[in-house]
């Protein structure tokens, strides 16, 4: 899964939970498993994909390179 968002003034009202339980309940029932990813220092989105079930698997942090222009 990738790109899963709530607008701010929805969030907080279940309705993100709501929509993933439906989710992953219609996907594992096609047989399919599900992934997502998500940004390690988001506390609020871990919380509510581990109180659907996802667990972590893999965490990886990422990088930013600024060139230094001086000579």
């Amino acid at each position: 899964m990738y790109g899963f968002a709530i607008l701010p003034e929805y969030q907080g009202k279940g309705i993100g939970r709501k929509v993933l339980r439906r989710v992953i309940n219609e996907q594992s029932s096609a047989g399919y498993s599900l992934h997502l990813d998500v940004e390690t220092k988001n506390d609020h989105a871990l919380g509510l994909y581990e109180s659907v079930g996802f667990k972590a698997v893999h965490a990886q942090d990422y990088y930013t390179y600024q060139p230094s222009f001086s000579n």
